[in-house]
């Protein structure tokens, strides 16, 4: 019975059944080879561009904290200037997860 709810909510992920379309009977979208990993693709391009964000700002941290949060402390100034980048990087998530509920509700919905 888990596998049949599993089945079930994997239809409505998105991503997840674009790349890996679960069984649906008549109705499958059949993918290409090239459609998935043009998907792949892109998404390891998005993962790489985060990495590159997060190395370049931790090197770069430092600099940054002396220019733009000036204090009596270095280590002050560089606690701050972390702060600021790891707010910024929760606040990412944060509206990622509210873009993405939206479209999940959506998904879930009959298309009658």
């Amino acid at each position: 019975m888990a596998q049949i709810e599993l089945s079930k909510a994997s239809d409505h992920i998105g991503l997840m059944s674009f790349l890996w379309p679960a069984s649906r009977g008549a109705s499958t979208v059949s993918m290409t080879q090239s459609k998935r990993w043009r998907a792949v693709a892109a998404a390891s391009l998005g993962n790489a561009l985060e990495w590159f964000d997060f190395v370049i700002y931790g090197y770069f941290a430092t600099t940054i904290a002396k220019l733009f949060f000036p204090s009596k402390s270095d280590l002050e100034s560089l606690l701050i200037a972390l702060a600021t980048f790891g707010i910024t990087s929760s606040g990412r998530s944060a509206r990622f997860c509210l873009a993405l509920s939206p479209t999940v509700t959506a998904a879930r919905r009959p298309s009658c």
